[in-house]
């Protein structure tokens, strides 16, 4: 029984994990989720704001008519199901450990896109908010990009205003809820340059937006936005 058992975890070491569910996994792999796990690729996607789409359209009907701050937004996956789930693990389960699998993903469509920056940085979270969560996913999974992408990370912003959870507001309520939010720190890493900001979760784009506004004044060259999922669209709820 021991020597079945020491071949059992020699083989199906218990150690290894899915990201995902828990379920053992029978050995390492990249980015260590099983088989049953599922993943929403985000393959068909706005060529601006990132966002999957369901029609062979270039562009989503915001972006034909509105323009955001960045130049281009990119995410690993569509934030649903499994994919939701590890985000939640990540922001709400202490699990920052998971940003070295996810920032994988994340460095994958980096190269994909074509992107070629100076410095990455993050979206920062007020000083109360991060108090009460113990840490800043975005700037988890920045710092995990920085050691895979070999380019350096550095704090650009910072949140001034606090502002209640945005997740169940309306693209207008999350608009004014972040206006004057962000500002930057005083760095002399802005001005000419390409600037890669890192976020979780792309939703309605208005809190990177108002990030990539506020790098645009500061005399940033060019931003580029990206994230690990981004949120389906929704008829007048972009």
């Amino acid at each position: 029984m021991k020597f079945a058992r020491l071949l059992s975890d020699l083989f199906y070491p218990n150690d290894l994990k899915c990201v995902v569910c828990d379920a053992e996994l029978p050995k390492k792999t990249r980015y260590n989720v099983c088989d049953k796990c599922q993943l929403s690729y985000n393959v068909k996607f706005c060529q601006r704001c990132g966002r999957p789409i369901a029609n062979m359209a270039e562009y989503c009907d915001y972006c034909k008519e509105n323009k955001f701050s960045f130049e281009k937004a990119r995410s690993a996956f569509v934030y649903e199901d499994e994919v939701r789930r590890l985000v939640h693990k990540l922001k709400y389960g202490n699990a920052k450990y998971l940003g070295g699998t996810m920032a994988q993903f994340m460095a994958d469509v980096y190269y994909e896109s074509g992107f070629g920056v100076d410095v990455i940085t993050y979206v920062p979270m007020h000083p109360k908010a991060e108090k009460e969560r113990g840490y800043n996913q975005a700037k988890v999974l920045a710092e995990e990009l920085s050691k895979i992408l070999a380019i350096p990370v550095e704090t650009l912003l910072f949140r001034q205003k606090y502002t209640p959870h945005l997740a169940k507001m309306s693209k207008e309520e999350r608009a004014l809820a972040i206006t004057d939010a962000y500002a930057v720190m005083p760095v002399e890493s802005i001005k000419n340059k390409k600037i890669l900001l890192v976020d979780d979760v792309f939703t309605t784009g208005a809190t990177t937006n108002e990030c990539a506004k506020v790098l645009k004044k500061a005399k940033a060259d060019e931003i580029f936005v990206l994230t690990f999922a981004s949120g389906k669209l929704k008829p007048l709820l972009y």
